[in-house]
């Protein structure tokens, strides 16, 4: 072989040597890369999921606090709103109105969306005034359970007066908020 020869074979191999240690690293390279990618989608998929479980939070305790002061059910005395006070007679009235009126329902559904609503008494010193099981003042769910991605269930204290016989009761708002 001659010596020129012996160079230019030499020198192919080692090249062929630093194409392949390229090759090798672009492909270390990528794989990493991609393990990158995957690992930033998990985290951001998990931060997405926070994000949307306290906006849910939220909302449900909005709805709560809409459904607490609703000027339709609130007690009155003397043209004075009491606080945290349900009226019964407003609250079986209000019932009515809305299974009868469509356009009622309408403007509660998007007040309340995909949520069901139920005044519930505790203890009355006088006796029951509602209903054991409550009463269902709204119920707006268009997602199947099954389907739906959360569900947010709050409990929130109210003073039940019945105007009839000018007595209060303790009771609570039932509110399901499917998210």
């Amino acid at each position: 072989m001659k010596p020129t020869t012996y160079i230019k074979h030499t020198k192919q191999k080692h090249a062929q040597l630093k194409i392949g240690e390229s090759i090798l690293v672009l492909i270390i390279f990528f794989i990493l890369l991609t393990m990158g990618l995957v690992f930033y989608a998990k985290v951001q998929t998990h931060l997405t999921k926070e994000d949307n479980d306290e906006f849910n939070a939220k909302r449900s305790i909005d709805m709560a606090l809409a459904v607490k002061f609703l000027p339709e059910l609130q007690c009155t005395v003397q043209a004075t709103e009491e606080f945290d006070c349900i009226d019964i007679a407003k609250l079986y009235i209000f019932g009515e109105v809305l299974k009868n009126k469509p356009v009622y329902q309408r403007y509660y559904a998007q007040l309340f969306p995909n949520a069901k609503i139920i005044i519930k008494q505790a203890f009355a010193s006088e006796g029951p005034m509602m209903p054991k099981d409550g009463i269902l003042l709204f119920d707006n769910k268009y997602v199947e359970e099954k389907q739906a991605g959360s569900l947010n269930i709050l409990f929130f204290p109210v003073t039940l007066y019945d105007p009839l016989t000018d007595s209060n009761s303790f009771g609570f708002i039932e509110l399901e908020v499917y998210g």
